[in-house]
C-alpha cells in the first residue's frame, strides 16, 4: 500500500511540477514578518532567490516527514525483534531495536550530507523551477 501511493502521490507531484515548470510564469510569495507586517511579491525563477524570512506560520513539513518514516523501513524491525525477542528475550529485542535504529539513522545522515557535498559544485541556477516535477520523480522511483 506505502509503494502504490508513493506512486501515486508523485506522479501526481511530477505531472503538476511539469506544468508548473512549462508555464514559466511568474508566482507570488508572501512573507510575514514580525514588526512590519506581510508583503507579496513575484518572481519567475530565471534568477536567483534568497529571500529570508522569520515566519511563525506553521508548516507541513514535520507531518509530511512522519507520514513517509511512518511507511518507511520500519515493517522490517518487526520479525527481527520477534526473532531477537524468542531467542534473547527483551534484551535481544531492545538491543536489535537499538542498532536498526542507529543504522538508519546514521544511514540516512550520510546519504544527505554526501548527496548535499556531491550537489554543492554543481550548477544548480535555472533548475529550481522543476524542483516539484523532480521531487515527484523521486516520490514515484521509491515507490517503484
Amino acid at each position: 500500500m506505502a509503494a502504490w501511493l508513493l506512486i501515486g502521490v508523485g506522479m501526481a507531484f511530477f505531472v503538476w511540477g511539469v506544468i508548473r515548470a512549462l508555464r514559466g510564469k511568474a508566482h507570488t510569495h508572501t512573507h510575514t514578518h514580525s514588526p512590519t507586517g506581510t508583503h507579496v511579491h513575484e518572481h519567475d525563477h530565471s534568477g536567483s532567490h534568497m529571500h529570508v524570512h522569520e515566519s511563525k506560520v506553521k508548516r507541513i513539513t514535520p507531518w509530511v516527514l512522519f507520514t513517509i518514516f511512518i511507511f518507511g523501513p520500519c515493517e522490517s524491525l518487526i520479525p527481527l525483534m520477534l526473532v531477537a525477542w524468542a531467542s534473547s528475550g527483551f534484551a535481544g529485542a531492545v538491543l536489535v531495536a537499538t542498532a536498526f535504529s542507529a543504522t538508519t539513522v546514521l544511514t540516512v545522515l550520510a546519504a544527505t550530507a554526501a548527496l548535499l557535498s556531491g550537489l554543492s559544485w554543481m550548477p544548480t541556477r535555472g533548475l529550481d523551477r522543476w524542483s516539484t516535477a523532480v521531487a515527484g520523480a523521486s516520490l514515484v522511483l521509491c515507490g517503484v
